[in-house]
Formats: C-alpha cells, structure tokens, sequence
C-alpha cells in the first residue's frame, strides 16, 4: 500500500503548523509563569502542543486536553493561537502534498482534454481534464453540467482518451497548385 496524500488532519502537517505559532504560545506560556526557556525544552513543548492538537478535533477540545493533562490556564488568548494552529496547517499543506509527490512519485494519470471516470464516495463521474496541477498530482475535471471540481490522482478509475481530430489527409479542393522552388524558379527570383 502506497502512503497516504498528506490532508489538514495529518499529523505531519499539524506538527508544522503548531510549530510556526510556537513563538506566539511560548510568550503567552511565560506571561503565564509557566514556562522558563532557560528550563523548558522548545522540542518537549512543541510535543505536547502538538499531541494536543493531534488528538482534538478543535481549539477547544485541545484548550481542555491541555488543561486536563498539563493544567495549564485556559484562557481566550490560548484559545486564539490554538485556532491559528488549525487555520495554519491550510499554509503548510501544499508544501506536504508537494513533498509526498516528489516521494511516491504520483502523477495524475490524464491530460488537458482526457475524458476521465474518477470516484467521489460511492458514485461515479465522467468528465473532461481542463488543467493539471502536477506538483499537487491533481487535475480540474470539467462535468457535463458545467462544474468544475479538483480531482486527486487517487480518486482517478479511468482514463477514457479521447479521439483527438488528425490532420486531413485529402488535399483541399480548389486554389492553384504550388509550383516547386527549385533551381531555375530560385535563380530568376534572385536575379530580379
């Protein structure tokens, strides 16, 4: 089984996101009194945030979960830079699709212009490829009702190709021939 593509809820991603507020909970942990940088480990705090936020589903319920397990004093302002910690796993998530992209070497199967059969839950959807994201291994499927929405290569089934018009091999009717340029039509074009 292949690994899965990184999402919000992914522990790697919140461990980032909790470690860009960092900053901003350390200065309220030692308005608090709780936390001595001199004393305290930045890597033990960034753990036990980070478990926090893992193992919650929002803000508050990892508020409480710090509360219950390290006691620390809940407060609105806590609350805040626990809810930016959610809202900054959004700004990371790229850079983690991009990573596991580069690592599983996922591509989206089609092109601009393949018809393609991809799952969403249960059902079924044909539609046509109008753009590929090949950093993220996603592409935008346009459906028959004029909605376009991001497809992952995951959720791809099939890719129904599409008969691309060739060139036609009848000449055209009508017009003049074109005569040959070689030597003596070459030659008197250059002289006059």
């Amino acid at each position: 089984m292949t690994e899965p593509r990184p999402t919000i809820a992914s522990p790697e991603v919140l461990v980032d996101a909790t470690r860009k507020e960092l900053p901003w909970i350390i200065s309220w942990l030692q308005k608090s009194g709780i936390y001595e940088s001199q004393n305290d480990n930045e890597d033990d705090l960034l753990a036990h945030l980070s478990l926090a936020i893992i193992e919650s589903a929002d803000f508050y319920a990892a508020a409480k979960y710090l509360e219950d397990f390290y006691e620390w004093p809940v407060d609105g302002t806590l609350c805040q830079y626990l809810e930016r910690c959610y809202s900054a796993a959004l700004g990371v998530l790229p850079e983690h699709v991009m990573d596991w992209t580069m690592r599983t070497q996922t591509r989206f199967p089609a092109k601009e212009g393949d018809d393609v059969q991809f799952v969403v839950g249960s059902v079924n959807i044909t539609g046509t490829v109008v753009a590929v994201v090949a950093r993220e291994a996603r592409g935008h499927v346009k459906m028959r009702n004029g909605t376009i929405m991001p497809v992952t290569a995951e959720e791809v089934v099939k890719v129904l190709k599409t008969k691309q018009p060739g060139p036609n091999n009848t000449p055209p009717e009508g017009g003049t021939p074109m005569a040959p340029v070689g030597g003596a039509l070459l030659k008197r074009a250059l002289v006059a």
